[in-house]
């Protein structure tokens, strides 16, 4: 997987500002990145913000990224694309290798990180993960898949209707809404 690279002695005192997609700091590429299921497909063509900052052994992280993805509805199980535009506000502490191996020491939301260069493709590619929705729809009044038939509830492909039989253990319940119906 390719990534957003940086050398920390890149990062000046006044903090380093990147323009996504620059060719410079390598791609971001998070098709293949854990976090993303099978339905989920990230297009490459991201774009965003993002300021990076150094403070003594912390890089701070903050800006916005923009991706389109391509999911499918959990009621139809229809394809769709949709954007999405997560907020980037992160801390990135620098630690020893050692350090790093034993687990350092973190705050919430702070991510341990060792080395000359860091690659904030995956880094960026979780966070963006977390954006993307548990059920996602392809819009709001989407009516489903027919329990019947199999096909989405109301389209042409679907004849079942909405008289449906209704089992006999709700028959006493559908007479009394017919009661207050009438």
């Amino acid at each position: 997987m390719s990534g957003v690279k940086v050398r920390l002695d890149d990062i000046p005192d006044f903090g380093l500002e990147i323009n996504l997609p620059d060719s410079s700091f390598g791609a971001l590429d998070c098709h293949s990145t854990a976090g993303f299921g099978e339905d989920v497909t990230v297009k490459p063509e991201m774009s965003g913000k993002l300021l990076l900052t150094r403070q003594e052994d912390e890089i701070l992280v903050s800006g916005t990224l923009n991706a389109s993805v391509r999911l499918d509805c959990s009621r139809c199980l229809a394809s769709y694309e949709t954007e999405i535009s997560t907020e980037i506000d992160l801390v990135l502490k620098v630690v020893s290798a050692t350090t790093f191996d034993q687990e350092a020491e973190l705050e919430d939301n702070e991510i341990a990180v060792h080395g000359s260069k860091i690659d904030l493709g995956s880094i960026l590619c979780q966070e963006m993960a977390l954006d993307i929705p548990m059920k996602p729809l392809c819009n709001e009044d989407c009516p489903g898949l027919c329990p019947t038939c199999g096909n989405v509830r109301g389209s042409d492909r679907c004849k079942c209707g909405s008289d449906k039989e209704v089992d006999p253990r709700w028959q006493g319940l559908k007479q009394i809404k017919d009661k207050i119906s009438a």
